[in-house]
């Protein structure tokens, strides 16, 4: 018979006839040890970080905004003189010498230019000296509209002598008597994309990002449509391009929740200050929606060209108002978004890779516990009741049960 020494140095077997045999370690024997859990701040950071959100909301909301829309004036608003005489361009030099920064005075050489120009918003108004006429549109921007008008009245009473002839282009509508309806559906919409990212990272942070995309596509499709079916349907205040203005909407929603989405899976619950600083707090202000971008202090102006926000509205009023008007900035604006989102959630995934969560919150396979093989238990053999070494019952050094029954009897203080 065969028998076997277990060497401890190499873990193997070694038998009589010099056979060698691997140890092998059976499943039983292995122990599972769970990762270790991120420490949790303590509850007065959480608290008091969470109190200062809305603080800083209090005290930014009403700082910005004041300060953008509180005292309105013209910034290099572009308008027009028609003509094409150099005796126009000596006028429009003239005015220009007179007003300078706050409109910037360009030449147009016919009636008809001017008002593509103006149906386009490459210009806020024209003179015709000619007819003595004062050309606008008031819904692309009211406040815009009476800058624009007051400036160009003045040159043709100068001019004329007389007070000019006002055309309105493309006056607002009865329903939408201020043309603010367009900034109230994108805010709903931007809302939309912004607390769906915010819910899902709260509520279920270990979900896979595959289905978050997922539902915040069908939820960015219900922030198009709910927005166009209040603003066309319920109130009837808008009524060209209903399905461009949903489309545009549920656009802008699933790229500005994507872009808080990995600002959140990067960065946590933090993120929300900086989307709503980005999309609301400076957005709005600087969207033209309710202030002309030209007349909002430059800061705004520069935003207008480059947040999410300006570029859905405007994008709106050019649809709803402005159909020969061209969508390029909206557009592109969206696309460099889009992109930035891209990189943010690429970035995440690189610095946070997906935790262990539980089937029913990540959607995907269990992962592999981490196993650590057990330390081999050490046998302990059966106490000897004869032997006083063993822990017996007649061990002098221990009083057997019958011993200290009997010694308490007796009054032995033992």
């Amino acid at each position: 018979m065969t028998s076997f020494s277990t060497s401890p140095s190499t873990g193997t077997q070694s038998g009589t006839d010099g056979a060698v045999v691997p140890n092998v370690t059976h499943e039983h024997d292995k122990v599972l040890v769970p990762k270790p859990l991120r420490k949790k701040p303590p509850e007065k950071v959480m608290m008091y970080a969470g109190l200062s959100m809305p603080v800083l909301l209090m005290i930014l909301l009403p700082l910005l905004y004041t300060w953008g829309l509180h005292s309105p004036s013209p910034r290099h608003m572009e308008v027009s003189i028609i003509g094409s005489s150099e005796q126009t361009s000596q006028m429009a030099a003239g005015m220009q010498a007179q007003v300078g920064s706050s409109f910037d005075f360009g030449v147009i050489p016919d009636a008809e230019s001017a008002r593509t120009a103006i149906m386009q918003l490459d210009t806020r108004g024209a003179y015709d000296p000619a007819t003595n006429t004062v050309y606008v549109a008031s819904v692309g921007n009211l406040a815009a509209k009476q800058a624009a008008t007051a400036v160009l009245k003045s040159i043709g009473e100068n001019v004329a002598g007389a007070t000019p002839n006002v055309v309105d282009l493309a006056p607002a509508p009865a329903s939408d008597a201020l043309g603010n309806t367009v900034m109230f559906i994108a805010i709903a919409a931007i809302m939309g994309g912004f607390l769906t990212a915010t819910m899902m990272r709260l509520l279920l942070p270990g979900m896979g990002l595959r289905i978050e995309l997922a539902i915040l596509a069908v939820m960015s499709a219900i922030s198009g449509i709910i927005p166009t079916f209040v603003a066309y349907s319920v109130y009837g205040a808008l009524s060209a391009n209903v399905l461009g203005v949903a489309l545009l909407l549920s656009a802008f929603a699933f790229v500005i929740g994507s872009f808080h989405l990995a600002g959140m899976r990067l960065i946590g619950p933090a993120m929300v200050l900086p989307t709503l600083l980005i999309m609301l707090l400076f957005g709005v202000p600087a969207s033209g929606g309710a202030i002309a971008p030209e007349m909002v202090p430059g800061f705004f102006t520069h935003l207008h060209s480059v947040l999410p926000t300006p570029a859905l509205i405007e994008g709106l009023k050019r649809l709803v108002y402005f159909p020969d008007a061209p969508l390029g900035a909206t557009v592109t604006t969206l696309a460099v978004w889009a992109v930035i989102a891209i990189f943010l959630l690429v970035l995440a995934a690189l610095k946070h890779p997906a935790e262990e969560e539980p089937l029913l919150t990540n959607f995907g396979p269990i992962p592999d516990p981490v196993e650590e093989e057990s330390a081999p238990a050490e046998s302990v053999e059966p106490a000897d009741p004869a032997d006083p070494d063993s822990g017996g019952s007649d061990s002098p050094g221990r009083a057997s049960g019958d011993e200290l029954a009997t010694s308490a009897v007796e009054g032995d203080p033992r």
